[in-house]
């Protein structure tokens, strides 16, 4: 199998899983009133993989019951007193908003409260956090001083950490920067980053061999999807150990017959629900890597 033959199959089978558990993500069980923090996580990460699907054609509106599900969320829940309750929810509200407004042109929390509380600066995160509150607030038309470049520059992809120092948590951070500098869209959208395009997509290779080594499937989806959206010129070499890594993961979903974030998760699941919460991220990160592929046809 070809790259695109595999992405397609990860495609379809990511896409099965979310639809066939969607009402996982819902905001109106029990359950959200207990953990509405992790609830929100899970809606937000779900808006935020969607985001590329309301422009794209490719799964021929099979999208279809997703977006519905998110259209209820939005209209539904009162998104703003959850965020007064706790302004620290900007980053999972506020991608929901996002969606939100591309969707319906309508915001579903008080966006003059957000442009008079500077969160970004107010809000104590790291780096590539930041980048991400500055992402988010600028999707929906709230200015944000802080610049990109000057952000990226303190971030652990900016800095061009060794490899072999990385955490894993250091690694998200690198695969988060690059969804910020490219705005989810293919090429670095910042003229300053743009002359270490080389250097990012290099780094990007070598994590994705260290991810594959250690066996996480999460982390490896995600930096197949960075490495798409930098958009570098990528020789044989290169291409043969993406195709490489999709066909070692997806011959693991194959084997074992549902998505793991990493070699040996099962043996730490004793519910659904714990399955659920130890699946969830890898699938729609899945989707959404697939996704790009499918759409720049690697």
């Amino acid at each position: 199998m070809n790259t695109i033959e595999i992405a397609r199959r990860i495609n379809k089978l990511s896409l099965d899983w979310i639809i066939k558990n969607l009402a996982d993500f819902s905001l109106e069980s029990q359950y959200f009133s207990q953990e509405k923090d992790s609830q929100l996580k899970m809606v937000a990460e779900l808006c935020f993989v969607m985001l590329p699907a309301l422009n794209s054609n490719v799964n021929n509106g099979q999208t279809g019951p997703i977006l519905n599900q998110i259209q209820k969320t939005i209209t539904t829940i009162n998104f703003q007193s959850i965020f007064e309750e706790n302004i620290n929810r900007i980053a999972t509200i506020g991608i929901i908003n996002v969606f939100a407004y591309k969707l319906r042109d309508k915001h579903i929390i008080d966006m003059d409260f957000v442009r008079n509380h500077d969160l970004v600066q107010k809000l104590d995160n790291l780096p590539f956090r930041k980048m991400d509150l500055k992402f988010i607030l600028e999707l929906s038309d709230v200015e944000v001083a802080l610049g990109y470049y000057d952000l990226y520059m303190e971030t652990t992809l900016g800095n061009m950490q060794p490899p072999h120092t990385l955490t894993f948590m250091d690694m998200y951070s690198v695969t988060h920067t690059v969804f910020y500098i490219t705005k989810l869209s293919r090429g670095i959208k910042e003229k300053r980053i743009l002359p270490q395009q080389e250097k990012i997509h290099r780094y990007l290779m070598v994590l994705l061999i260290m991810c594959r080594k250690e066996k996480n499937f999460d982390l490896l989806f995600e930096i197949i999807y960075a490495i798409t959206l930098v958009d570098y010129q990528m020789d044989a070499m290169d291409r043969l150990s993406i195709q490489e890594s999709l066909k070692y993961s997806y011959e693991r979903v194959q084997k074992i017959g549902y998505f793991e974030s990493y070699e040996g998760m099962n043996k730490y699941v004793d519910t659904q629900v714990k399955a659920f919460e130890l699946t969830y991220h890898t699938v729609l990160v899945a989707f959404g890597m697939s996704q790009e592929l499918l759409r720049v046809e690697l």
